[in-house]
């Protein structure tokens, strides 16, 4: 399942993969509300479901350490070149992690400042979400904070892109009903 991109996600228009899911001035939006007040230069930061890196490239500057978590080795890759493109005026630590599972490794209790997933919980069932909100309890420093941003179906182009799909897939939409 994680190696099928699907022809969207290769498509030579996209920056990035994921950039299909919203316009720059909208992700920038996002990313200046609910994740930049939140983070500062000593945090230590994860994404889960990093995807082609569109989210992380954009905080890299602002972080101390950046953990990117994804299923499928090809995402890891992709982000990867998205992240080394970007010139730095400091160090930042960048680690790539494949996970088999929405468990995210022992050692990450308690270890970081803000952990974030953007767009990736549509693709999951609601079994994968409601462990990957208790992982990120687990994972969050006391007084730390986290940032889940979902796509709608209510959205510009959210139900244009939901009637195209004839089924669930890994580049649509999973619904889940709360």
């Amino acid at each position: 399942m994680a190696g099928n991109l699907g022809e969207e996600w290769n498509a030579e228009n996209l920056t990035h993969v994921g950039d299909e899911w919203s316009d720059r001035a909208s992700l920038q939006q996002v990313i200046e509300e609910f994740i930049t007040p939140w983070i500062s230069a000593s945090s230590v930061v994860a994404e889960i479901g990093v995807g082609g890196g569109r989210v992380a490239v954009n905080i890299l500057s602002m972080c101390s350490e950046l953990h990117c978590f994804d299923i499928s080795s090809e995402m890891l890759k992709r982000a990867r070149q998205a992240i080394a493109a970007v010139k730095l005026d400091s160090e930042v630590l960048v680690q790539y992690h494949e996970l088999s599972t929405s468990i995210l490794p022992a050692d990450f209790s308690d270890k970081l400042d803000f952990v974030y997933s953007f767009d990736c919980l549509p693709h999951c069932d609601l079994h994968t979400i409601h462990a990957y909100l208790k992982e990120f309890m687990r994972v969050l420093k006391p007084g730390g904070n986290a940032m889940i941003h979902t796509s709608n179906i209510t959205s510009p182009g959210g139900f244009s892109r939901f009637s195209r799909q004839k089924e669930a897939s890994v580049q649509g939409f999973c619904w889940v009903s709360p």
